[in-house]
């Protein structure tokens, strides 16, 4: 099971690898263990790539603040001082007028932004800037706060946003879903969301469509011919998921995962154990949407804060 700091730093990765060098267990040398942070070396200035990380330049210092790691004041501002410090120090092309910090944060830190409210300039809803709170300015990113469409950026933020944000911005991507099929994001909502995902999924009728589009390959495991028994079928199989039929779910979905992957001794017993019918709910969904075998079996594994 990721946590949400592996998670970010996950797609945080992937997202700017593509222009830049990426270090996600930063060592600063004094310090007894690797820093909570992220930096990443701009090959070259992007800015017109970027929306949100447009102030970015060479040198570039990322602290993420989950929904479950709150930013304390009198701890974590005065870390900041030393991170930019110990950069600084370890970078030798780094100064202080091509590096950034910035602290992107699920919530909004009040606390933070109360003590140094003199300072702080409101670039855009979402991105705030403070001055003179150390050797360069600190920029604040509060996720549940940002607007915008689909970008990858806005995307790969929105996806660790809390509360009503991150449920308005679940319900919007898998009412795209269908058009973006971004399976990336997809996989990290389940991931971290997991219930909340399925429910808002059955809100929507993703299920009934998948089936409803899978039905040929469902009437095969079943081992039905009559195609005219496809209402049926369908009605029986939403049924199903409804009424918590675990054991029929796991045989049909062994069945079908058997066939289009081919499943080990090791692998069947896995899925056989599983007594969690959310967990078994997204692992079929990923098999009917076309998710590559890995991260089907994955989910077993993975499934983060499903109960």
């Amino acid at each position: 099971m990721k946590t949400y700091d592996e998670l970010f730093k996950k797609q945080i990765k992937e997202f700017f690898q593509k222009f830049a060098t990426v270090i996600t267990d930063y060592e600063i040398v004094k310090l007894p263990k690797k820093a909570d942070i992220l930096i990443i070396e701009m090959h070259e200035k992007l800015n017109q790539k970027l929306d949100i990380f447009k102030y970015f330049d060479t040198f570039n210092i990322i602290e993420f603040k989950s929904a479950a790691d709150h930013f304390k004041v009198g701890e974590d501002d005065l870390k900041i001082s030393f991170y930019i410090n110990g950069v600084l120090l370890q970078e030798q092309d780094a100064n202080e007028k091509n590096t950034t910090f910035t602290v992107v944060s699920s919530a909004k830190p009040v606390a933070l932004l109360k003590k140094f409210k003199n300072n702080i300039q409101k670039i855009v809803p979402g991105l705030y800037k403070i001055e003179n709170i150390a050797l360069i300015p600190v920029h604040i990113i509060v996720i549940n706060e940002l607007e915008g469409d689909f970008t990858e950026e806005y995307t790969l933020l929105k996806e660790f946003s809390n509360g009503l944000d991150l449920e308005k911005f679940m319900r919007q991507f898998l009412l795209k879903y269908d058009t973006i099929k971004d399976k990336d994001t997809f996989d990290v909502l389940l991931s971290l969301y997991g219930m909340d995902v399925i429910k808002i999924m059955k809100e929507l009728g993703m299920y009934a469509n998948l089936i409803e589009r899978n039905i040929d390959q469902v009437i095969t495991e079943l081992g039905l011919k009559d195609k005219y028994m496809q209402e049926g079928i369908e009605k029986g199989i939403e049924q199903g998921i409804e009424k918590g039929d675990i054991g029929g779910q796991k045989k049909i979905f062994i069945k079908q995962l058997n066939r289009k992957f081919g499943l080990s001794p090791e692998e069947v017993k896995i899925i056989e154990a599983c007594e969690n019918e959310v967990i078994l709910e997204i692992a079929s969904f990923k098999l009917l949407d076309g998710f590559a075998k890995i991260d089907v079996l994955n989910t077993f594994f993975t499934a983060g804060k499903i109960q």
